[in-house]
């Protein structure tokens, strides 16, 4: 008998308590997943941030490069005075070592910025952009992180509807149980009245 009455509480407790073991597993299934969708979304967001600074990068390495011309220019201009000249004044070869400090900074520049535009285009390709078509690049990840936000939204909202499930169903548990209590309060009061 006590085996009976003891199963049969198992059973019950068991049954009561499936629901919010069903909605436990399906909120871990949804943590899961939000957390997934979200590190995808900020991958995506460094590729989308890459992309930005290959752009930048590369008007950067073009400024470079024409002020490195215009520079080599000018240097070439003055060397060309100085020996049309013959004898040059102190004035034309200060001018000229200024002229050929801003052609050497600005090579260094350029060299600086071509490298670091390598290094992004490297890590672009890495991540499966293709450089060559950054534009179209652009426009497809815009559009799946379009996608994944909006799959991130509609898992915080499953995410909310369990945690208001589970809330209820923890409401309906703590009525049970008071039910229970003060049914079991009432069978001892009115067992005592008698």
């Amino acid at each position: 008998m006590a085996e009976t009455a003891a199963s049969l509480i198992i059973r019950a407790v068991d049954k009561a308590t499936a629901p919010i073991k069903k909605i436990a597993k399906t909120t871990r299934g949804f943590n899961k997943s939000l957390e997934e969708q979200q590190e995808r979304l900020k991958r995506m967001g460094g590729v989308r941030d890459a992309m930005a600074s290959y752009r930048k990068l590369g008007a950067s390495v073009r400024d470079a490069q024409t002020k490195f011309k215009s520079a080599t220019v000018a240097v070439d201009r003055l060397k060309e005075e100085i020996k049309a000249a013959g004898r040059p004044t102190q004035t034309m070869v200060a001018n000229l070592r200024r002229a050929t400090e801003v052609q050497t900074r600005a090579q260094a520049a350029a060299k600086r910025h071509a490298e670091s535009l390598a290094q992004v285009g490297r890590e672009l390709r890495d991540a499966g952009v293709n450089v060559k078509r950054l534009g179209q690049a652009e426009s497809s990840l815009a559009e799946r992180i379009e996608r994944t936000t909006q799959a991130v939204n509609r898992q915080r909202e499953a995410l909310a509807k369990a945690a208001a499930r589970r809330q209820q169903f923890d409401a309906t548990m703590a009525r049970a149980s008071n039910m229970t209590f003060t049914g079991g309060a009432a069978m001892v009061v009115g067992r005592s009245a008698f």
